[in-house]
């Protein structure tokens, strides 16, 4: 299911505000849409696969975990 067809499905016409959206059905989305045919190959936990998801997302779209990334690596050396 696409998250406009979960929208047209859960969305109250008449509701002007928009429907509850579990936290793990977000996620699930954000994946589908931001890491299309990635999957994770380890045996791990719901939540620690939501780590690495999360992770993997910040890291291809957001400078600002690109840079915290880079400064942590320094810190590492140090």
């Amino acid at each position: 299911m696409t998250f406009s067809e979960w929208l047209d499905k859960n969305w109250d016409k008449d509701n002007m505000c928009p429907p509850p959206l579990p936290a793990q059905e977000a996620l699930d989305f954000l994946h589908d849409y931001l890491l299309e045919g990635w999957y994770s190959t380890m045996p791990m936990s719901t939540q620690q696969v939501n780590t690495e998801m999360v992770a993997m997302i910040l890291q291809k779209h957001s400078k600002k975990y690109r840079k915290e990334l880079k400064e942590r690596a320094k810190r590492k050396k140090k």
